[in-house]
């Protein structure tokens, strides 16, 4: 038997921006789930967040509790000590090419609830039966108009040849937005039509600049510290990349992204 520790976030959520940055406290996340379940096929949580402030949140779902459409990570799993692996996928966001259908508006007051089947995304069985604790993921994506700063800071050394790059969507998650995503379990990389649209490096030095994100090798970059390092997707966009703490940088994807065509443009061009 599977028991299932559902744990509510103390507190209000982070949000960190869609584009350029800001942080909110107007957010807090509830989760629930069934006590005890006797089959995989009934590892549902339900996620609950709400805007307990004054004036309405626009968030972006993908990558967030709210997001029980792509098989993206919306919580940390763990039995005991040692974390439950995670099997869905990681993704790179082209944030031009996102619609009002990838946004949730949430008034003052409201509860939006999302439910997540949950059993084919961490290796429960690998784990076994027994008691498992679920913390949600809680930081968001809220799109703000007034920062503009753009710096980041990474690094990145490992590599590896021991997964393959794909131009087919072999699990269907190429929805509105997505440029690439990254297959957990086997550290393989697939490539969206979007990806085909972005632009050499050399651009950088005429046609485009670091705050797009529309370079190819950015992206794979960003692909790759999902592959190699298990990198989060904590924020997108330079401005927002900045803005984080010192931890989250190091382990948000699109730093890398943005830090190495940074250098690029400041050395090469």
């Amino acid at each position: 038997m599977f028991a299932l520790a559902a744990a509510a976030t103390l507190g209000l959520a982070s949000a960190v921006a869609a584009g350029p940055m800001r942080r909110s406290s107007e957010l807090s996340i509830d989760i629930s789930a069934p006590e005890n379940v006797r089959s995989l096929d009934a590892m549902q949580v339900t996620a609950s967040v709400t805007n307990t402030g004054s004036a309405p949140v626009k968030v972006l779902k993908a990558g967030s509790v709210l997001d029980n459409e792509l098989p993206t990570r919306s919580f940390f799993v763990s039995k005991g000590d040692s974390k439950v692996d995670f099997s869905g996928v990681k993704i790179s966001l082209a944030m031009d090419k996102l619609t009002e259908d990838n946004y949730v508006t949430i008034q003052p007051g409201e509860t939006v609830n999302a439910t997540h089947d949950i059993s084919a995304l961490y290796n429960f069985e690998g784990a076994g039966a027994g008691d498992f604790d679920i913390k949600p993921v809680t930081w968001f994506q809220v799109p703000d108009v007034s920062a503009n700063k753009v710096k980041s800071i990474a690094d990145f050394s490992k590599n590896d040849d021991s997964r393959t790059l794909n131009c087919n969507d072999e699990l269907g998650a190429c929805s509105q937005g997505v440029i690439a995503y990254t297959v957990i379990a086997t550290t393989n990389i697939y490539f969206c039509d979007i990806f085909y649209d972005e632009v050499e490096t050399t651009q950088l030095c005429s046609g485009t600049t670091v705050d797009e994100r529309n370079i190819r090798g950015g992206t794979t970059l960003h692909e790759l510290t999902h592959a190699l390092s298990d990198t989060e997707d904590v924020g997108y966009g330079c401005a927002a990349d900045q803005e984080l703490s010192d931890s989250e940088k190091i382990s948000n994807a699109d730093n890398f992204n943005c830090f190495s065509t940074q250098v690029y443009a400041d050395t090469q061009c």
